[in-house]
């Protein structure tokens, strides 16, 4: 049954068999945590449990060492054969990652020397050309392992909660776009502008972005955000790092700023809008150029609901931890009663 940890959805093999994946344990490992001494042939477990027929994923659950307690996995291709494994920690000093298949990497476990009690993190550091994995312990040790995984590899569910928005939806992409560095613009005839820029990535430092939202801010009333209007403009984004020239045919005369965005899905619906990058026209005030760049959101969530994730499982782990703790002290305290002269 599920632990008190976290959870995650994922596609491990790329097909659509979407699992559910959560610290869990066995009935005497409740037994264990609540009543006097260990409870022999106690187990902790990280599961899969199968979306579409609500049976455990072939190859699960994976014995570990100790209790997860607030720990959980994370999802990624550790190994760059385009499947996803699972990483977790536990109470006792290691972290497991775990195949498909319910096996070990290779190269796993890590010994961590001290309780694993959260999530870890795969991600990119810097330019360097492979994923990397990132784990802290109760104590306060920051691990960081290489992969030998492309720094641009898949990563299903790469942290706690999902994505840089915790939506713990699984249809959320989960990197955002990169920021577009070199943003220029002349004006044209007729009163409109043109941009030029270099695309930026569409997935952190990796990939392309699908489309380029442009959107115009005249100087807000004192006082008053800038908003986020309807973008002026929606063009398709090229590959990243070529030369992009987009033209708004005409401005409205109280234009002071131009800000321009890129998006890694279509629609938005489930995909992010990267920071925006900004285009000052004329020479209007300072005061009105900060209150724009300042006031304007560096990025919006994708437009899907938030799902409730892991903290179904968290509830019904705690429930079954606290009602067999309540049990055993009121056991406890009657048996003390019962042994005064």
């Amino acid at each position: 049954m599920p632990a008190f940890g976290e959870g995650t959805f994922a596609d491990l093999r790329g097909n659509g068999d979407i699992v559910y994946s959560a610290a869990a344990a066995g009935v005497k490992k409740l037994l264990d945590v609540a009543v006097n001494d260990h409870q022999l042939g106690a187990q902790n477990q990280l599961a899969a449990w199968n979306v579409a027929t609500g049976k455990m994923h072939p190859g699960f659950p994976h014995f570990v060492n100790d209790l997860q307690f607030l720990a959980g996995p994370a999802v990624a291709d550790l190994t760059g054969t385009g499947l996803q494994d699972l990483i977790g920690g536990s109470a006792t000093s290691d972290l497991r990652a775990i195949t498909p298949a319910g096996a070990e990497v290779p190269g796993f476990s890590k010994n961590t020397g001290d309780w694993t009690f959260n999530v870890p993190l795969v991600t990119r550091l810097g330019t360097d050309p492979t994923l990397k994995l990132v784990s802290l312990t109760r104590s306060g040790t920051l691990f960081v392992w290489n992969t030998p995984a492309s720094a641009c590899g898949t990563a299903a569910s790469p942290k706690f909660r999902h994505d840089a928005w915790n939506t713990g939806n699984v249809a959320v992409i989960a990197d955002r776009p990169s920021t577009i560095t070199n943003l220029g613009g002349s004006s044209t005839a007729g009163g409109g502008e043109s941009l030029t820029f270099t695309a930026p990535h569409g997935h952190g430092a990796c990939g392309n972005a699908v489309n380029y939202e442009v959107r115009t801010y005249s100087c807000p009333v004192a006082g008053s955000p800038p908003g986020f209007p309807t973008p002026a403009l929606v063009a398709t984004a090229g590959a990243a790092g070529t030369a992009e020239t987009l033209t708004l045919p005409q401005l409205a005369p109280s234009t002071a700023v131009i800000a321009v965005s890129a998006t890694d899905n279509a629609t938005r619906a489930g995909g992010n809008l990267g920071s925006a990058a900004f285009l000052v026209i004329g020479s209007p005030p300072a005061d009105c150029i900060t209150a724009i760049e300042t006031g304007v959101p560096e990025t919006t969530p994708p437009a899907i609901l938030e799902e409730p994730g892991a903290m179904g499982a968290i509830g019904a782990g705690a429930v079954a931890i606290s009602g067999l703790s309540l049990v055993a002290r009121r056991r406890r305290r009657r048996s003390r009663r019962g042994a005064q002269p």
